[in-house]
């Protein structure tokens, strides 16, 4: 794969895992206040990503984010030797 391919790839998945989860935070703090009762061990944050349909989107961001710093590791562990 070119070098310059695979940092696009990496810079570009941790921008959008980064969106990604900004989003996803934010549709947590706009319902947050309309949440009227959870369950203590799993939490507000918890109880509001699973009712929103937010935990897939969550997951996602998170595994594109560390996906592109992988990616981008590898890539500088390759063209520093």
């Amino acid at each position: 794969m070119d070098k310059w391919f695979k940092r696009f790839i990496g810079a570009l998945s941790i921008l959008t895992g980064t969106i990604l989860y900004g989003f996803v935070h934010l549709s947590v703090s706009i319902y947050l206040p309309n949440l009227h009762g959870w369950s203590d061990p799993p939490g507000k944050i918890i109880t509001v990503l699973n009712t929103t349909g937010g935990t897939l989107p969550a997951i996602i961001s998170i595994m594109l984010f560390f996906f592109g710093i992988v990616l981008l590791y590898i890539d500088y562990k390759e063209n520093s030797k």
